[in-house]
């Protein structure tokens, strides 16, 4: 996946798991050489990596999901038997970087800062906050109380666990999504959810 212009895998769908796989590493990889270097040619480039993630979800390609849905989150085939079915923990690890550019942004005042298409960062994380509401919303139905996320009963894909709890190191990917957006928006409910 890896090309000379660092592309890696931004235009993936997540169908063969490309995304999840491979490109949340990435976008988790430049956010952490920004905070290790304070250079902003990284959060640049990760603006440019989400941009690209963005135009790849279901309601951007117009790809429905196994409900028939064309929602804000990414199909996976792969691990769901072929089934077009949205992971949660999927969906937590794609949008955890679009966090950590807002966060990251707003922590070290950037806003000013310009992308590579000439929006400002400030704009950027806006954008990229309301993204990830928009893909934590659709998995709204899955929250199933007591920190726990259900995998959802009518797919295919959660046959042997369907309405049951997810396994925790897939609840918890969420927790750490609803914890950044508590520090981004300040909306009580995202911290209730993280600590439950």
């Amino acid at each position: 996946f890896a090309s000379e212009d660092g592309e890696w895998c931004r235009l993936c769908n997540d169908e063969g798991n490309g995304l999840m796989g491979y490109e949340t590493y990435v976008m988790k990889g430049l956010a952490e050489m920004y905070e290790v270097t304070s250079d902003p040619m990284y959060l640049e480039r990760l603006a440019w990596h989400i941009d690209g993630v963005l135009t790849t979800r279901n309601d951007a390609r117009g790809v429905e999901d196994y409900r028939g849905d064309q929602s804000a989150c990414w199909i996976d085939t792969f691990y769901s038997g072929g089934e077009p079915y949205c992971w949660l923990t999927h969906s937590a690890n794609i949008i955890k970087p679009f966090l950590m550019f807002a966060d990251l942004v707003q922590r070290n005042q950037l806003d000013d800062e310009l992308a590579y298409d000439g929006v400002s960062f400030a704009e950027k994380a806006e954008a990229y906050i309301i993204a990830a509401e928009e893909t934590v919303d659709y998995h709204d139905d899955q929250w199933g109380g007591g920190g726990n996320y259900l995998c959802r009963d009518d797919a295919r894909a959660c046959d042997w666990f369907a309405g049951w709890p997810l396994p925790l190191g897939m609840s918890a990917r969420m927790d750490e999504v609803h914890y950044l957006l508590y520090d981004l928006t300040e909306e009580d409910w995202h911290l209730e959810r993280a600590v439950a």
